[in-house]
């Protein structure tokens, strides 16, 4: 699987199906602490049907975690089917409302946008469970979702690529479970580190992250308690298409985007149908690998646009030299607002 490249740059992690298996034991173990996410929905005389609402277009841990749902055994308890987050809303709100989930899961703003479309009427689904996750998701957000579902339950799950599944939160109250049979965590003011014990393909010992983690729980408890996780955000861009409406495009569509030569890029978004995109190339390049960065980045964002209806929308991509951080943050901005 890959992450998807917020940083900066894209990490790969390996995972055998043995590993699979580990996380999957985990899982069973800690089954108190998944139970927000499956309320009810096991007393229903028939598959469990989860919908995902993410990116699909690569091997993001969100897709792959929704395919694995119907491999094995899993696929007769459970009917799972995941929706493009760059199809144009109108047509994700339809197929949803076709397949009427029992459980919604999905990134933070892409599932307060379909709760937007769930109070406006176009969307009428029942789900006992909304999970969020990819983004920052606030105690304000997961009420938002709980009320828009009807009184569904709201989770956040805490997550990434290079561990999958590290914890989820506690509902009703500003608090997360860390899920930590196999994942021994060390807490620091400004980071944390993270050793996994599951993944023997790709051991990540004492491997850091940028994540700040503040366990709440009493020494000696059975489990890792720790304030609700605020994570990483992005401005999500919503452009006007030709028909006058309002649609959006996900950072982590953008973050799909993969062009040998390209190092670095930023949307700049300059008006409500138009955005610059600079791109930064390696060094090495030559003027006519330079052209040919340029142009594989165009053709990218022109599929994108046109996949998500938007092909009105007018954008420019020059090279520069830098992509400058962010001088309150001191990090990388994938998207600027205008």
């Amino acid at each position: 699987m890959h992450t998807s490249g917020t940083s900066g740059e894209v990490g790969y992690f390996l995972y055998a199906p043995a590993d699979h298996a580990r996380l999957r034991a985990a899982a069973m173990r800690n089954r108190e602490v998944y139970r927000g996410l499956f309320p009810r929905a096991h007393l229903r005389p028939r598959r469990i049907r989860v919908a995902f609402y993410g990116a699909t277009g690569g091997h993001f841990a969100g897709v792959t975690s929704i395919s694995s749902l119907q491999q094995g055994v899993r696929r007769l308890f459970i009917n799972a089917q995941a929706f493009e987050v760059n199809t144009p809303l109108p047509q994700v709100v339809e197929r949803i409302n076709q397949f009427r989930p029992d459980v919604l899961w999905g990134y933070t703003t892409a599932l307060k946008m379909l709760g937007e479309e769930q109070r406006a009427g176009r969307l009428d689904i029942k789900p006992v469970a909304v999970a969020a996750t990819g983004e920052m998701v606030t105690t304000a957000d997961m009420q938002f979702l709980s009320a828009a579902f009807g009184g569904a339950v709201a989770s956040s799950i805490y997550a990434c690529t290079e561990h999958m599944m590290l914890g989820i939160s506690n509902p009703g109250t500003d608090t997360m479970t860390l899920i930590d049979d196999d994942l021994v965590f060390e807490f620091y003011e400004d980071h944390s580190i993270i050793t996994n014990l599951y993944n023997f393909t790709m051991p990540l010992i004492r491997y850091r992250m940028s994540d700040i983690l503040r366990p709440v729980s009493a020494p000696g408890a059975r489990r890792i308690v720790i304030e609700n996780l605020v994570g990483r955000t992005e401005q999500m861009p919503v452009f006007v298409n030709s028909a006058g409406a309002g649609d959006f495009i996900s950072p982590h569509t953008i973050n799909e985007i993969f062009v040998d030569g390209v190092t670095r890029f930023q949307m700049q978004i300059t008006g409500p149908s138009s955005f610059r995109f600079p791109i930064c190339v390696d060094a090495g390049l030559d003027s006519e690998q330079r052209t040919a960065a340029a142009a594989g980045v165009k053709a990218r964002l022109v599929e994108i646009l046109e996949q998500k209806g938007l092909g009105n929308v007018t954008f420019e991509v020059p090279i520069v030299a830098d992509i400058a951080l962010n001088e309150r943050t001191r990090k990388f901005q994938l998207i600027i607002p205008g």
